[in-house]
């Protein structure tokens, strides 16, 4: 019987590699159905993300299933810290993305970011539920 649900998958490895060693990785895959039939919402924000917290939008998607943000600078200190919104009150979580390198997230609720030093352009993708 076809699939008549959408889902979204990961696929993917994560590597390390020593220069005495052979790399060492794990797989990324999954897959999981969604309870909608909605777009995702993709967008490069126009302006980076400074020092001040900004909650992160998710255009048209009320509760997004996956979440994916990548930070798209190079220069070392320009990580991007996450953090959750309660309020008009922002907590910082104990997550970075440094320079250069995406994560992965389930949220179960809002989130904002930051950048830790400077400013930081990333990119989103949201999945919703």
């Amino acid at each position: 019987m076809p699939n008549t649900q959408s889902r979204v998958g990961i696929a993917g490895t994560v590597y390390h590699q020593n220069p005495k060693q052979n790399p060492n990785s794990f797989p990324l895959q999954g897959s999981m159905f969604l309870n909608t039939e909605e777009e995702v919402y993709s967008r490069n924000p126009p302006n980076p993300v400074g020092k001040k917290w900004q909650t992160l939008e998710l255009g048209w998607i009320p509760k997004c299933s996956m979440l994916c943000i990548r930070n798209l600078e190079k220069a070392k200190g320009s990580s991007l810290q996450l953090g959750t919104v309660s309020g008009d009150a922002f907590s910082p979580l104990p997550l970075v993305i440094p320079p250069g390198m995406v994560t992965v997230l389930y949220p179960t609720s809002a989130l904002a970011l930051h950048c830790l030093n400077g400013e930081a352009r990333y990119t989103l993708f949201a999945v919703p539920e």
